[in-house]
């Protein structure tokens, strides 16, 4: 343990193309900071300068899109793979000198890791003896992949009960899972709607929100089956050059006035505004949404753990729309007839709190409540 007053933490990831990985990792720095923890979020491919895995990040989305079966079944068949096991737990954390430096110099009292590879490094680390401090990986999706799972973590901290029974089936003592649902930014918790989206001297036009995640995936295919829908239509691109593109799109196939695209932006005000909110099923993006219980339409889920993501959330309910050509006609329903809000947890609001992390704290770590 640190030998300092203050209780300091380490908060890992990898950001390899989809952000729900930092910004999860983000969210619990930030909520660590609010309760006087010197808390630090660390993208472990930016400090040890990896371009390999840019490389990878590459090859990785090209697969998604043109043979997205291979990506599938290596998803879920992944320990198939001769010598995959020994290559994540012990040959991929060696290549992060930087990282295991930080880790071994700061000597934190807490690691939270959000993604495997972040994971993987802390777990060698631990396991060589070089640091002491408990390991916690918090999940960003709606499943369980035997592949986030690491011999030395601490603890799961996983957003739905029946994760923790998955990870029991898998080996894992109970002990060692928390449920603690998907810790959002501090902003949703303390935010009023009403602001962003304008209002007119009588009825507001109905709008929907399209959320497509950090690469813009598949947004062409869902304006096309939105083209006939009179609502306010706010595309949420994820990043400027797939602005660019979207709306070079909706010029040159001749769309209406009624579209807004927007870059990177917070989603915070426009999801507490919307009537209806269409995106693909990443774990944190519908996590926000379904924090303000709104309407909630699953579209062009990414191979893998997407897929995953919207079996578990079509199991509760939420419509997952596989083919596109449906989506227009139950669009066209929900703002004519309205499709219920719905809580997806048997208590919404307490699993997107933060007070159950703030408990696990309190709980299991001593050397917190001795300096809090």
């Amino acid at each position: 343990m640190s030998t300092s007053t203050s209780f300091r933490a380490l908060v890992l990831y990898a950001c390899t193309g989809s952000l729900g990985h930092r910004v999860l990792a983000e969210n619990y720095a930030e909520f660590l900071k609010s309760v006087g923890v010197e808390a630090m979020a660390v993208d472990v491919l930016q400090l040890d300068n990896r371009s390999t895995f840019r490389r990878y990040s590459k090859l990785y989305f090209w697969v998604l899109r043109f043979v997205p079966c291979i990506w599938r079944w290596l998803y879920r068949h992944w320990r198939k793979v001769p010598g995959i096991d020994v290559f994540r737990r012990d040959v991929l954390p060696r290549r992060f000198k930087v990282t295991q430096q930080l880790l071994c110099s700061v000597k934190p009292d807490l690691v939270i890791s959000t993604h495997p590879v972040s994971t993987g490094i802390v777990n060698h680390l631990k396991k060589k003896g070089r640091i002491a401090a408990p390991l916690w990986t918090a999940f960003s999706d709606w499943h369980v992949q035997p592949f986030w799972m690491f011999p030395e973590v601490t603890r799961y901290l996983v957003p739905l009960a029946q994760q923790r029974t998955a990870l029991e089936l898998l080996g894992v003592h109970p002990d060692k899972i928390r449920v603690v649902g998907m810790l959002l930014g501090q902003d949703y918790y303390s935010h009023s709607p009403g602001c962003v989206i304008s209002v007119g001297a009588t009825k507001r036009s109905q709008v929907i929100v399209v959320i497509s995640g950090g690469k813009g995936w598949g947004l062409e295919s869902v304006i096309r089956e939105l083209r006939g829908t009179s609502a306010k239509i706010f595309v949420i691109t994820g990043n400027n050059d797939r602005k660019q593109q979207v709306e070079a799109f909706l010029e040159s196939e001749g769309y209406g006035k009624h579209w807004v695209v927007l870059g990177f932006v917070d989603p915070l005000p426009y999801l507490s505004d919307a009537d209806l909110v269409i995106t693909k099923p990443g774990g944190l993006s519908t996590a926000e949404i379904l924090h303000f219980g709104k309407p909630l339409i699953l579209v062009s889920a990414m191979p893998g753990h997407e897929d995953e993501n919207a079996l578990v959330l079509s199991r509760h309910g939420i419509p997952w729309i596989r083919t596109l050509e449906d989506l227009g006609p139950l669009v066209a329903s929900c703002l004519m007839f309205g499709m219920p809000a719905f809580e997806f947890f048997s208590d919404q609001k307490q699993l997107t709190s933060p007070s159950l992390v703030l408990e696990l704290l309190q709980c299991d770590i001593p050397t917190f409540c001795a300096t809090t």
